[in-house]
């Protein structure tokens, strides 16, 4: 049996196992000679087109299965049209700053860009430039939906001030649907206070 081939919805065995934390059968699958960067054929939720397994992982925050693809040499950079990692530890609702921190310490470009140009990631021990933009243009501090995840990229060097490819910064990003009012409200006065952003007319005065 071929253990490197696409399945149901376009994953393969691995994909599966990785999506559901199922160490054991990851390493069987291993063992057996499963692929363990190959891509994604469909694109799926959050993790969008052309995906490894270890991807799933990272928006499933399987902490176990990512150590594992890690340590067999999993791959987290690919260029596009595949999401960076970064950007898919952020948008993951459950996110925690342990897994952007883990992405951080494995060498994760948090400057990185999509193919909207929205930064977040790059391995720089794959070889990969840091610096190289795919086809779009936001940052994954822009992509934040907690405090804590933007502290953390911000403290792994993330352009603060970066804009997108219309000229939206890190507080128009944040003000967008999907943001807790409540962390929008504590990222945008951080973003005051520590770099001098302007204050936006939809934050209340405390």
């Amino acid at each position: 049996m071929d253990y490197s081939t696409w399945h149901q919805g376009g994953l393969s065995a691995l994909h599966l196992a990785a999506y559901w934390g199922d160490t054991k059968a990851a390493k069987a699958l291993l063992l057996a000679g499963a692929n363990i960067n190959l891509l994604s054929t469909q694109s799926h939720w959050q993790v969008g087109r052309a995906a490894p397994p270890i991807f799933l992982a990272i928006m499933m925050a399987r902490s176990e299965m990512e150590e594992l693809l890690l340590d067999r040499g999993a791959c987290l950079s690919f260029p596009a049209p595949t999401t960076p990692a970064m950007h898919i530890a952020v948008k993951a609702n459950w996110t925690k700053r342990r897994m952007i921190q883990k992405l951080v310490d494995a060498g994760v470009d948090v400057n990185a860009k999509d193919q909207k140009r929205v930064t977040a990631a790059g391995v720089t021990d794959a070889g990969v430039d840091v610096n190289a933009k795919d086809q779009t243009r936001v940052t994954a501090v822009m992509r934040c939906d907690k405090l804590k995840s933007m502290r953390a990229l911000i403290a792994a060097g993330a352009d603060v001030p970066a804009v997108d490819k219309d000229g939206h910064n890190v507080l128009w990003w944040i003000n967008q649907p999907g943001c807790p009012e409540a962390e929008r409200n504590l990222m945008a006065n951080a973003l005051i206070t520590e770099f001098g952003f302007p204050r936006p007319g939809w934050l209340p005065v405390i």
